[in-house]
């Protein structure tokens, strides 16, 4: 008796096994899958990662982003600034204020470390003294607190950034009426920050064989950080004009700010020592003056 398939017709012979129903599925999967696949299988076909290949880690794949937005706003300012500003990218824009303010920090270590070798030089040049400061204190109450100073040097520089961030972003939303958020104005304080990267890194290398050449390369980043900000801030602030006195407003409210935060971190540079200085200061003028000292000078 002839065997016959029940879906097509076809005339099969004794065990034999038709395989229509296999092709039309095969020529039918292509496009229900296209129909039917979610979005984020597709998403995960678009950024497949190749056979053998390993994905970036997100900590790299941050830092070389951070790399591409240093090198673009320095390359290509004009575009560059004003287009990371307008999207407000709140954590490239942290990062670049936290290498900033790292190398702030190292760079006003970098002076007072100096400024510590050259106190110490001083005193182990002096006669008597120097044997006298290894039985005293007398070196080490003198001596800039480094560990400190670092400290307070990178939550400044950190505060005041973000600090420049706030400030224009209630001048440019409250007072100009500006569409704009905190991430758009951060990003242009990151943008200033940008600027002085370079002269930073020169001024701690300067500072090393001279701190006046150092203190002088780094005060030199005050201007590209002033174009930095005009140019990114461009990129958020549609009336041109009015963006401009915005900016220039938030920096005279960031100078008085910079002022008073700086006179209010002054005693943190100071060595603990220092009440202690005056006191044998005043000792030695009054064993000078009694003759008690006459034949130590």
């Amino acid at each position: 008796m002839a065997k016959f398939c029940v879906y097509c017709g076809k005339p099969l012979k004794d065990g034999e096994v038709c395989d229509c129903r296999s092709r039309q599925n095969a020529a039918q999967q292509p496009a229900d899958g296209d129909k039917e696949t979610p979005a984020g299988d597709i998403t995960e076909k678009v950024f497949a990662v190749p056979d053998g290949a390993q994905a970036p880690a997100p900590a790299v794949s941050y830092f070389k982003n951070m790399w591409r937005y240093i090198a673009g706003a320095f390359k290509m300012p004009v575009p560059v600034l004003g287009s990371f500003a307008a999207a407000g990218d709140m954590k490239t824009a942290f990062g670049i204020i936290s290498i900033y303010s790292l190398l702030n920090s190292l760079f006003v270590i970098t002076v007072f470390s100096r400024m510590n070798s050259a106190i110490s030089g001083m005193l182990k040049s002096v006669p008597y003294i120097g044997a006298y400061l290894s039985q005293s204190r007398l070196e080490t109450a003198i001596s800039f607190p480094i560990g400190r100073i670092f400290l307070v040097s990178f939550v400044t520089a950190f505060g005041l950034a973000c600090l420049f961030g706030a400030l224009l972003l209630l001048a440019g939303k409250g007072f100009c009426s500006f569409s704009v958020s905190y991430g758009n104005t951060l990003a242009v304080a990151a943008a200033a920050a940008t600027a002085a990267l370079p002269f930073i890194i020169i001024g701690i290398i300067c500072a090393l064989i001279s701190v006046k050449a150092g203190i002088f390369v780094a005060m030199l980043s005050v201007l590209p950080k002033i174009l930095f900000t005009e140019l990114s801030s461009e990129g958020i602030f549609a009336d041109r004009n009015r963006g401009l006195y915005t900016v220039l407003f938030s920096l005279i409210i960031f100078a008085l700010c910079l002022c008073l935060v700086l006179h209010l971190t002054r005693s943190a540079y100071v060595p603990d020592g220092f009440g202690d200085i005056a006191g044998i200061v005043n000792k030695v003028k009054t064993a000078v003056s009694q003759g008690s000292m006459s034949g130590l000078f």
